[in-house]
């Protein structure tokens, strides 16, 4: 499971209604639980009506919406920066940002999330229904791991970082971690491997 850092894209994406109302709480609540589910239930969330009057979001003709996102030159990240920021549980979201790296169609890497100024255990306190693991010899924390051979999809129990899934299979889960460029906290879900189209489609319905 290979972890890459992003760096942050000044994309200001100013909040369509006041985001200081229990509605929007409420709101925000269900998406960022749908979030770190890191499959298409995110992207199916965000094509409701009342995400639609918070955030710029594009509908997708599948049935599916996303953040409007923009590229940054030619580096492959896209990202939204909120204005102001999202306020989730005493945790500032500042940004939404996605990458994607292709060496190959047998080595496919896709990364989505927010990023925040805030501390790993302000993060862990947030989002308190998530069971966290730390893996050995790792500085991330994860969540919601899965590995894909042979056409199923099972709970990955022995997570290694920083190393790229075997020809055959793939990886998904959602995790902490620290951006190299920017130093900000990062929170993530990514999927990378070699992923049938259809396999992919189930996580990134936007792609």
């Amino acid at each position: 499971m290979k972890i890459k850092s992003f760096c942050l894209i000044g994309l200001f994406a100013p909040f369509l209604v006041s985001a200081q109302n229990s509605s929007f709480d409420d709101d925000v609540t269900d998406l960022l639980k749908s979030f770190t589910q890191c499959d298409r239930t995110f992207f199916s969330d965000l094509n409701k009506e009342n995400y639609h009057q918070y955030f710029p979001i594009e509908a997708l003709p599948t049935g599916y919406s996303k953040f409007a996102v923009k590229p940054e030159g030619k580096s492959g990240k896209k990202s939204i920066k909120f204005d102001p920021p999202i306020i989730f549980n005493g945790v500032k979201l500042e940004s939404y940002e996605e990458n994607s790296d292709f060496t190959n169609d047998e080595e496919q890497f896709h990364y989505w999330g927010f990023t925040t100024d805030a501390s790993l255990e302000e993060i862990k306190k947030a989002f308190s229904w998530i069971e966290w693991e730390k893996p050995k010899n790792t500085d991330i924390n994860i969540a919601n791991a899965f590995f894909y051979k042979n056409g199923y999809w099972s709970q990955n129990r022995y997570v290694i970082t920083h190393t790229k899934p075997a020809k055959g299979t793939a990886e998904s889960l959602f995790f902490i971690g620290v951006d190299k460029d920017s130093y900000e906290m990062t929170i993530k879900c990514t999927i990378q491997g070699d992923i049938p189209i259809k396999e992919l489609r189930r996580f990134r319905p936007d792609l």
